[in-house]
């Protein structure tokens, strides 16, 4: 089968490359819109346009079977907006590692994301709705998805700018921070220093890899291996050197596809 992997840029790289690990015998198709990164500073407006438009592509032109949001800030926002039109096997990530959180969690829980994924309160009440009892204490993260874009995990100036976002969460003594942009699996190993070993980090590369594997792990040929196909909407080139940067390694085909609108 063919599996759509959808995010605003790189960051659901992050998602796709653990799918592959697990799942190498399917076919993917990552789509990373990389003109109108990032998401998180969009209208709910636009998030929808842009989550309409790709998801066409994916599913129409692509054939793909089923699609994975591979954005927090989408499957925040608008997710349920495209099962609206019809779509299925649509999966989000953020269920899935919400879920994870609660599981490994001692009672108190800190999420770091976008400002739109922020605002829609989404693990909040996702989490409320497992145990009520879980305190969450969130924080809009802006900038760390463009650092990342522009290759900058690791910098003095990202390391920087990561202290400052985690000391509330230091002082609220969580123990479980959900990264909730799939960006922020880059910063990992940073963020796992600057909050000590008490405190578990949950992404979302694992958990939706899970759940994928429970969904579709029967419905191909485990013996075969399966391409993957590259497609950006923006800068082809800069997208390439920006995976080799921020993951070390390069992709040798990436196809670009014209968006239909550019707000």
């Amino acid at each position: 089968m063919k599996i759509g992997v959808y995010d605003s840029g790189l960051g659901g790289l992050t998602v796709l490359f653990q799918l592959k690990k697990v799942m190498p015998w399917h076919e993917y198709v990552f789509l990373g819109d990389n003109a109108r990164v990032p998401y998180g500073d969009k209208s709910l407006d636009q998030l929808k346009a842009y989550t309409k438009e790709s998801l066409e592509f994916l599913y129409h032109e692509k054939g793909c079977d089923a699609v994975v949001v591979a954005c927090n800030t989408l499957s925040a926002n608008t997710l349920e907006y495209a099962r609206e039109l019809g779509y299925k096997q649509l999966y989000g990530v953020l269920v899935p590692t919400a879920e994870h959180a609660v599981q490994h969690t001692k009672g108190s829980i800190g999420v770091i994301a976008t400002r739109a994924t922020i605002a829609s309160a989404a693990f909040e009440q996702v989490i409320a709705g497992i145990n009520a009892g879980i305190q969450v204490t969130s924080k809009a993260t802006p900038l760390l998805t463009p650092l990342i874009e522009e290759a900058r995990a690791g910098k003095p100036e990202t390391n920087i700018i990561l202290k400052n976002y985690l000391r509330s969460f230091k002082d609220a003594n969580i123990d479980t921070l959900i990264l909730g942009c799939t960006h922020y699996p880059v910063l990992e190993r940073d963020i796992k220093r600057i909050m000590g070993k008490h405190v578990r980090v949950v992404s979302s590369p694992h958990p939706v890899a899970v759940q994928m594997l429970e969904q579709w792990a029967g419905s191909t040929d485990t013996n075969s291996v399966g391409k993957t196909e590259y497609i950006v909407t923006g800068d082809v080139e800069r997208f390439k050197e920006q995976v080799k940067s921020v993951f070390g390694k390069g992709l040798q085909v990436v196809r670009f596809h014209k968006l239909i609108s550019k707000t």
